[in-house]
C-alpha cells in the first residue's frame, strides 16, 4: 500500500484516507492491547512488511532495517508532506 500511496501520479484522496485510518486503527490497537514498549517500538520503527490476511495477521519486523525504511516511519513522512502542501502559509 505504501508504495501507491509514494507514487505522485497514482496518489488520491481516497486512497490517502484509506491509509490513514488503517495506520491509525493500527496504533491504537497496538497501544490498546497492552503490548510490551520495546514491541511497540520495534514495530514503528521496524516494520518492514504486513503479511497475507487470509493465513492470519503477521508483520515482518526487521532489526536491521534502517528507521527511515520502516513502513510506518515512511507513511508519516507522506502524510506530514501533504498536510504541509495543504496548509497555507
Amino acid at each position: 500500500m505504501i508504495e501507491v500511496i509514494e507514487q505522485n501520479n497514482s496518489k488520491t484522496a481516497e486512497s490517502m484516507q484509506l491509509a490513514t485510518n488503517f495506520v491509525k486503527e493500527f496504533r491504537k490497537r497496538l497501544e490498546d492491547s497492552k503490548t510490551d514498549r520495546l514491541l511497540i517500538r520495534l514495530v514503528n520503527e521496524h516494520l518492514q512488511a504486513f503479511g497475507p490476511g487470509k493465513i492470519g495477521s503477521n508483520l515482518l519486523i526487521n532489526r536491521f532495517l534502517p528507521k527511515e525504511k520502516s513502513i510506518l516511519y515512511r507513511f508519516d513522512a507522506i502524510t506530514q508532506t501533504d498536510e504541509q502542501k495543504v496548509e497555507p502559509d
